[in-house]
């Protein structure tokens, strides 16, 4: 386990738990109440924020590497092999990173189709795909 708080927690190396399941399992053919939304948004958006106060960029924000605990609600990050760390105080990425993930999921910077540094608001807009 790398960390934890209510609602959430980022894990490495183990799945959280049965009856766990990934995001995109946990979305498939349902429907949620604004309620249900809400809260597993506020928990995905303090998740990445907890990780961009580490100079962490998760790099691919996709249901896949989100988990929920459909009981509890809980909200885990798993898969962190493709996080990339960004340089103190200003979140920045090398430029040398290479671009990796699903595509759909990435932002514009990182797939070159613009000319920016990718930060911690790239993160944000693969969570805002997927919100």
């Amino acid at each position: 386990m790398r960390g934890n708080s209510a609602g959430w927690r980022i894990f490495s190396g183990h799945h959280p738990g049965a009856g766990t399941v990934s995001l995109g399992q946990w979305l498939a053919g349902r429907e949620f109440s604004l309620e249900t939304f809400l809260e597993t948004a506020l928990s995905l958006t303090e998740l990445l924020q907890r990780l961009h106060r580490r100079h962490l960029l998760l790099w691919d924000f996709n249901p896949e590497r989100i988990f929920v605990d459909p009981v509890s609600r809980q909200v885990y990050i798993g898969d962190l092999t493709g996080q990339v760390f960004g340089a103190p105080g200003n979140g920045e990425v090398s430029p040398e990173v290479a671009p990796a993930g699903s595509l759909a999921y990435l932002a514009p910077e990182q797939i070159g189709r613009l000319d920016i540094k990718v930060d911690q608001r790239s993160d944000l807009y693969g969570l805002g795909v997927l919100l």
